[in-house]
């Protein structure tokens, strides 16, 4: 005798519910009671944000468990089996104080600096609005690496955080750290400049950060992003050679395949050094004087023995390059 299984059929933004006798796959224990909304479907599994009433649910047994694991129990990606429609017990401005709530006191937990979770809470309330939602679907792929990376390099390089965020920095970020140091296909830097736009006019509307002279810079600069980082006499060593890997098919993701690329380039490394003499290495006197008066951010041109001139480039990351004689410096 055959028999079929029933199927629901899913959209996003249904609200559904874990069937009776259904556990929480660490925990162990029943979860008939949570509902949530649907925001991904996969071909067996799909990813549930949980309603205001679960999250509010969640105890401190289920908050030590995600704390060790750091990660976040509002979304859930589970097999389709699993669920059943459901009506709707709230609404989108519930779930995002829910979220907050539980979100930040994890993060609190494990003594998150308070700028960094504004941030993060910044990010997730823009990812359930309407200005990310109409982006194109690359677009809000990219998101997540963007504004880590905008945020890191900012923060990282330039000592500000979100609410000290000036124009000044931002090109600094732009121009120089997200061109030279990101190793990506041409397409995120396309879209580098208006999912970063798309933020900062998020974040004026949202009362969240004074954005506006942010926001004329980035959508003045943001072609010039994606025309800099092709440029390759700006790349760093390690850019290049992740580009490199990538021109030859290798998958950059994959540790095993990187190690073998890696090794092979070594070996060549090895077996060219006594074919050509501008690939050994040159120590000759540098005369340090030539130096004095240079401040560690400002732009150099420097040529290096085999020839390769790199520009505007600053001094603080060529300078042990100069005071060992690979290159010499130009113009400051």
């Amino acid at each position: 005798m055959f028999w079929k299984k029933n199927k629901i059929e899913l959209e996003i933004g249904n609200v559904v519910k874990f069937k009776s006798g259904v556990k929480h796959q660490l925990l162990k224990r029943e979860i008939s009671d949570w509902h949530g909304r649907v925001i991904g479907i996969r071909k067996k599994k799909i990813e549930i944000e949980l309603d205001s009433v679960t999250l509010n649910s969640i105890d401190e047994e289920i908050i030590k468990v995600y704390e060790e694991r750091e990660e976040y129990p509002h979304i859930l990606l589970v097999p389709l089996k699993d669920i059943e429609l459901s009506e709707a017990r709230d609404n989108e401005d519930e779930v995002e104080k829910a979220q907050d709530k539980l979100i930040e006191k994890l993060d609190s937990k494990n003594k998150m600096p308070k700028h960094r979770i504004d941030y993060n809470k910044w990010i997730r309330h823009f990812q359930r609005s309407e200005s990310y939602n109409v982006m194109e679907k690359s677009y809000r792929d990219n998101t997540d690496f963007i504004l880590e990376t905008f945020y890191d390099y900012m923060n990282d390089y330039e000592g500000k955080n979100p609410k000290n965020w000036n124009v000044s920095s931002a090109k600094e970020v732009l121009l120089y750290y997200v061109p030279t140091k990101i190793s990506a296909e041409k397409e995120l830097f396309k879209s580098y400049g208006e999912v970063l736009l798309k933020y900062l006019v998020f974040l004026e509307e949202r009362k969240y950060l004074k954005t506006q002279s942010l926001q004329k810079y980035v959508a003045k600069t943001k072609d010039e992003i994606c025309e800099r980082s092709q440029d390759r006499s700006n790349w760093g060593i390690a850019k290049s050679f992740m580009m490199k890997a990538n021109d030859e098919g290798v998958n950059l993701d994959d540790e095993k395949s990187m190690n073998q690329f890696l090794y092979k380039e070594q070996l060549k490394s090895i077996f060219g050094l006594g074919k050509k003499k501008e690939n050994k290495l040159i120590k000759k006197h540098v005369d340090k004087k030539q130096f004095y008066g240079i401040w560690q951010n400002q732009r150099v041109t420097v040529r290096y023995i085999d020839g390769k001139l790199v520009e505007k480039i600053r001094f603080k990351d060529v300078k042990d390059d100069l005071l060992e004689g690979k290159c010499e410096l130009m113009k400051k």
